[in-house]
């Protein structure tokens, strides 16, 4: 009796074997879902900032805020520089984590805000991004 499912299994399962043995396919998967959801470069050793780094670095950038928005115009220390793309995108990361334990609407729409902010610091630096070609990237003989 010929099942047209076992067929097209086996079918699958040859052609399958056979990207295997080519390489194009690995019996195993070298990255788990945390990875392939939160590469690498995305983390910014997010894991190495505890709460009271972060907290830090928001009561800094406060201070900082407070005397550069003030009135005194005779300020004329170099002020600090601002977190940096990373910093941001870390702690972005850090909180949205976080809040990702509580179930409230407000956390529901800060979490969205968090990916937002995200997705729009990536399209900056997407945007200053220089076009390359092919043959930048090999030598002319």
């Amino acid at each position: 009796m010929n099942n047209p499912t076992i067929h097209t299994e086996a079918l699958v399962e040859n052609a399958l074997d056979h990207l295997e043995s080519t390489g194009a396919l690995h019996h195993v998967n070298w990255m788990n879902i945390t990875e392939l959801l939160n590469p690498v470069i995305e983390m910014h050793n997010m894991f190495d900032a505890t709460d009271e780094d972060i907290v830090e670095s928001m009561m800094d950038a406060k201070k900082l805020w407070e005397r550069n928005c003030g009135h005194d115009d005779k300020d004329t220390d170099v002020p600090a520089l601002g977190p940096t793309c990373s910093e941001a995108l870390q702690a972005a990361l850090m909180l949205r984590k976080y809040v990702g334990t509580f179930n409230d609407p407000f956390i529901c729409k800060l979490e969205v805000m968090l990916g937002s902010f995200r997705q729009r610091t990536r399209a900056i630096e997407t945007q200053g991004l220089k076009d390359t070609k092919m043959t930048d990237y090999f030598a002319c003989k």
